[in-house]
């Protein structure tokens, strides 16, 4: 309850390199305000760095609507490079 957690992975760099990156996001949702900042959750196997997300969507007072949609930025740090980008999903 009052997490999110996910992992970014896939990327497709500018000259075509191969590469095993992912970014494992994790943190703790203001459930008040409906976001998330972390300042050391995205952990690409480097030193950790930060990320944020907002929550979009009905609530309801009695906690049975839950936001559809959170999107968010990050960056992360690699042995062999960085990364920073923004990210989005939907609840299924």
């Amino acid at each position: 309850l009052n997490t999110l957690t996910g992992t970014i992975n896939n990327f497709m760099l500018s000259n075509g390199e191969a590469n095993t990156w992912a970014v494992n996001l994790a943190g703790s949702i203001d459930a008040s305000a409906g976001t998330v900042t972390s300042t050391d959750g995205a952990t690409g196997g480097g030193d950790p760095a930060a990320w944020s997300a907002t929550f979009h969507g009905p609530t309801g007072d009695d906690n049975t609507d839950q936001p559809h949609t959170v999107v968010g930025e990050f960056n992360a740090n690699f042995g062999n490079g960085l990364v920073a980008g923004g990210f989005g999903a939907r609840k299924d």
